[in-house]
């Protein structure tokens, strides 16, 4: 998104950018990417691309708060001493307990 939001416009260019784990070929998105570039489509992309940031930030302060809070709350786990502790994945913050026997 950043590189065609600065410019690039190369299918090839743009193919080799592509998350390793695109099952989709160099060639196949290339394909999928050749064509016009209307002005008020990219435009639409950088604004929806700018909130998705703010929205990432938002998340992120979030998630810093909720680990704050769980940090200052007692075990309650009886005889096993367990941690809470925070994992961000994908925006998301999942809580897991660790310690005892695995």
């Amino acid at each position: 998104m950043r590189a065609i939001l600065a410019g690039e416009r190369n299918p090839g260019v743009l193919a080799g950018l592509r998350d390793k784990h695109c099952k989709a070929t160099g060639a196949e998105v290339a394909l999928a990417l050749d064509g016009t570039w209307r002005a008020g489509h990219v435009f639409a992309l950088g604004q929806a691309f700018a909130l998705v940031e703010v929205y990432e930030q938002q998340v992120a302060a979030c998630d810093r708060m909720i680990e704050a809070e769980v940090s200052r709350l007692p075990a309650r786990s009886g005889d096993k001493a367990k941690a809470v502790t925070g994992s961000h994945c994908n925006g998301y913050l999942f809580f897991r307990l660790t310690g005892g026997a695995a």
